[in-house]
């Protein structure tokens, strides 16, 4: 896989591996600053897990309207920044890399080059289900391709959204609802909240 073609957009968002596999990137964030179209749900906090993957803790700061994703594997412990963003009645988390650690607690490295960019995943939370669905990156580039879609490029087979953010949020709202560009539900891919064992330390 060429980096330096991709500029980077192999981000090390790969490595949370409780989300799906396939990955669309964006050079630029579903919002602004200031954006009115920010939101914060407090549903969204807490440790969800896939019936098979490493647990997702996030926790959130509602006077910033953000969140704070962290997820470890085999390699170390990685850490996110994520915004809810709320188009219609539809919502989006908008997440990029902020760190990633090794198991001894030290920075990992990136390439020479790396550009971090935006994640956006469709979200719906039902009770203590949450799904995270992106973007279908073979249906955009096959409509890239086609000159369908203007909002992005097909780099090495992956989709890297270039539109600035207004073009983003329209392109997101219209297709919110399109199952060629956002998969349906998926149970087998679902996070269930972890709860909490009772008489835990505080």
């Amino acid at each position: 896989m060429n980096m330096k073609l991709k500029l980077g957009l192999l981000t090390a968002l790969l490595a949370l591996t409780v989300l799906p596999g396939c990955w669309t990137s964006s050079l630029q964030p579903l919002y602004k600053d200031g954006d009115q179209h920010l939101t914060y749900d407090p549903g969204l906090i807490g440790t969800w897990q896939t019936k098979t993957d490493s647990p997702l803790v996030v926790t959130g700061d509602s006077t910033a309207d953000d969140y704070a994703l962290q997820t470890t594997d085999e390699r170390g412990s990685y850490l996110y920044s994520g915004r809810l963003v709320q188009l219609g009645s539809y919502r989006f988390l908008d997440v990029v890399p902020s760190s990633s650690y090794n198991l001894l607690g030290r920075p990992q490295q990136t390439e020479p080059g790396y550009i971090p960019t935006h994640s956006i995943l469709k979200v719906i939370i039902e009770g203590d289900s949450l799904y995270l669905i992106a973007p279908n990156d073979e249906q955009l580039c096959a409509a890239a391709r086609d000159n369908k879609v203007t909002v992005g490029d097909c780099i090495d087979d992956d989709f890297v959204f270039t539109a600035q953010t207004g073009p983003l949020q329209e392109f997101f709202l219209k297709h919110a609802d399109d199952l060629e560009i956002f998969d349906a539900k998926d149970p087998e891919r679902a996070l269930h909240r972890l709860m909490e064992k009772k008489g835990a330390a505080q």
